[in-house]
């Protein structure tokens, strides 16, 4: 099924939705006058366009007090009275997700989706990982799982908004240099992640002011024995994911020509990313921990 034509993917952005008509729009300009540059017909394109433009409605006509009072029945009839199926978390993720955003918090509801949906997910985590595989994310419970799981998160604003939005500048560029070179490649959760950090061992320092990783093919290393994926297929691995193997890296490397007998990293890691980490990134993340303890 086509979920974004269906209106099912919930929890996709309006603005992302515009940003994708317009790229649509840009292609069509550009097959006119230059068609050997684009590889997609004028079906194909004028059928994408169609789809985005309808996407954005059913989000508009979600938001709407009809749309929200009839989705708030629904949510009463299907979450309250008993417990969902286990292959069913996602949806109830995605449910509570689409509730706050629409009608905001009610604590009966709120309730129901982080006792049906959040916590089995976070004990998934420490568990079995291998039912994370269910649930591509945690959509509007993000960041709340993010602080059960000790992993610090931040606001919009406050003192940190200075280095969110150099952070931000710096993703920016890198798409758009990336996206001259890979024009079809889609945007998404996992595409690029921008890691800063100031860590220190018992002999040496470890520090960057900010770089940007990219979304990449797996490929054979010793990290991937250290931060097994939950994906096992071909997919390109997640910018989260790579930008804190090749940190795992040379950090072990820095063990290994230093001689200790063992390694105690401390010190503070910020990583920023464009969109809300899916479940395969914050598995990521906590694999990082476990390896080291000690960093922030």
């Amino acid at each position: 099924l086509d979920l974004r034509k269906k209106g099912l993917d919930l929890d996709s952005s309006r603005d992302r939705d515009q940003k994708e008509i317009e790229g649509v729009r840009q292609k069509l300009a550009k097959k006119e006058h230059k068609p050997n540059e684009v590889d997609e017909t004028f079906e194909e394109l004028e059928r994408q366009l169609k789809d985005a433009q309808e996407a954005v409605a059913y989000a508009e006509y979600l938001a709407s007090p009809d749309a929200s009072s009839a989705l708030r029945q629904h949510a009463e009839r299907w979450l309250l009275p008993e417990a969902a199926h286990p292959r069913a978390v996602a949806a109830v993720l995605r449910l509570g997700s689409l509730l706050q955003r629409t009608d905001g918090s009610r604590a009966d509801l709120d309730a129901v989706v982080r006792r049906l949906g959040v916590l089995p997910i976070l004990e998934a985590f420490n568990e079995n990982p291998q039912r994370l595989t269910l649930v591509q994310d945690l959509g509007l419970f993000t960041p709340e799982a993010l602080r059960s799981l000790g992993i610090h998160t931040i606001g919009e604003n406050g003192s940190e908004s200075a280095w969110r939005k150099e952070a931000a500048r710096a993703v920016h560029r890198q798409a758009m240099l990336r996206r001259w070179s890979s024009w079809n490649e889609a945007e998404g959760p996992g595409s690029f992640a921008w890691l800063a950090y100031d860590l220190s061992s018992q002999s040496e320092q470890f520090r960057c002011d900010g770089e940007v990783v990219g979304r990449a093919p797996k490929s054979p290393t010793v990290s991937e024995e250290l931060f097994p994926s939950l994906e096992q297929d071909k997919r390109p691995d997640h910018a989260e994911r790579r930008a804190l193997m090749l940190l795992a890296e040379k950090l072990l490397q820095g063990f290994s020509d230093g001689g200790c007998d063992c390694i105690e990293v401390r010190g503070v890691l910020m990583l920023y990313t464009p969109f809300p980490p899916e479940t395969t990134s914050i598995f990521a993340m906590l694999q990082f921990l476990q390896l080291f303890p000690w960093v922030e």
